[in-house]
This record gives structure tokens, sequence and C-alpha cells, in this order.
């Protein structure tokens, strides 16, 4: 399952509607503490992005070209 750390900004809300169009599984994640944590642990510095079950780390245009092509 994909977790979408989000902070409710447009691209965010964008990336929510594309996911749930594609019928993904994903965890929303807005709670901003949470979002900060995982911002520094995986050393991602804007939201929304997105990490996969195996650990990768997605920005917002990497994860919206990944959808497009299948990748994820």
């Amino acid at each position: 399952m994909l977790k979408v750390y989000s902070t409710n900004c447009p691209k965010c809300i964008m990336l929510e509607k594309k996911l749930r169009g594609l019928d993904k599984e994903f965890e929303l994640i807005n709670d901003m503490s949470e979002v900060y944590e995982a911002s520094e642990k995986y050393g991602v510095k804007e939201a929304p992005f997105v990490v996969t079950d195996d650990g990768k780390v997605y920005n917002f245009l990497d994860i919206i070209k990944a959808l497009a092509a299948g990748e994820v």
C-alpha cells in the first residue's frame, strides 16, 4: 500500500484525486507531526510525497510519472 504524506495543499489534493481515480489503495497521512517526522526521515522537503511498502520515496512529479507509466 502507498503512504501519501499530505499537507492538504492543491498538489496534495490533486494526487489524492488521481489515486482514487485509478483505484489505488493508499493511506493518507495528513497529521502534520507525522508528515514532518517522515519528511525528516526520508529527506523530503516538499509535500506531497509517497512512500511504498518497499521504502521507495516519490516526490509529486515522480509519482505522477510512475502512475502514468504503470510502475506503481
